[in-house]
């Protein structure tokens, strides 16, 4: 009975997709490492550490979406800046084209940055959006 239940713990590949699909599931709702581990110590037999490291891939994944998805958030911001700043020029509200255009400026030569902070109980994932090339970072 030992065997059957050490092979549980231990999965196919389509089986460890499985069950990080779900953890990545739980990870971006926001449930703790604390009960994600409970969870799968309970759910699959696994141990803390091999939690840890799916968490430590999903982490990792979450970064890369961002990464992946930076060039379209810049590209749809350039588009409403451009937008909004025609709408502004067309209604004769040129102090306010003068803010957009200083907007555009700031975040290209990158003056200007946003940052988004994720966190699942102690473990924070920090992914930082600049645009445009800094003097820091040339």
């Amino acid at each position: 009975m030992i065997h059957a239940h050490l092979k549980m713990s231990k999965g196919t590949d389509i089986d460890i997709a499985k069950r990080k699909k779900e953890l990545f599931e739980m990870v971006i709702r926001g449930v703790s490492k604390k009960n994600i581990i409970r969870y799968t110590a309970e759910k699959y037999n696994i141990k803390e550490r091999q939690t840890e490291s799916y968490l430590a891939e999903i982490h990792e994944e979450i970064k890369d979406i961002f990464k992946a998805e930076k060039q379209a958030i810049l590209s749809k911001y350039v588009v409403m800046m451009q937008d909004l700043y025609r709408r502004n020029y067309l209604a004769e509200d040129y102090k306010e084209c003068r803010n957009i255009l200083n907007d555009i400026s700031d975040r290209l030569v990158g003056k200007a940055k946003s940052s988004i902070d994720i966190t699942t109980d102690n473990n924070p994932i920090s992914i930082e959006l600049n645009f445009g090339e800094n003097k820091d970072n040339t």
